[in-house]
């Protein structure tokens, strides 16, 4: 069976992020952005990783009380269009068209 390079070290970072949620005394209670500092790691790359087994889990620790990245995991669902691409065109069209007799219609009068 063959692993993509540097598999394991995404794996071991999960693993490291995960009980460090579950209780960061397993290293000696430092902040993720310490225990990211000692990994050489950028806090962001081990933070997400936190953040990711919390809302997996529904775990949290005292490290974690303001956690700037939680929420951020469901992006919203883009916007849905009535109608459509073309439908949506085609209303585009149809405002200019009125914009464009509401201003022919003052020039008239000015």
């Amino acid at each position: 069976m063959a692993t993509l390079p540097g598999a394991g070290g995404a794996i071991g970072r999960r693993a490291i992020a995960l009980f460090w949620t579950l209780n960061p005394y397993y290293f000696e209670g430092v902040s993720v952005t310490a225990l990211a500092n000692r990994l050489g790691l950028h806090k962001a790359i081990l933070s997400a990783q936190a953040a990711e087994a919390r809302r997996k889990f529904g775990i949290k620790n005292r490290g974690q009380a303001h956690a700037w990245n939680f929420g951020k995991a469901e992006p919203k669902p883009p916007e849905t269009r009535k109608g459509g691409a073309l439908a949506e065109a085609r209303d585009v069209t149809t405002q200019g068209a009125a914009l464009s007799i509401q201003l022919d219609r003052k020039e008239r009068k000015d």
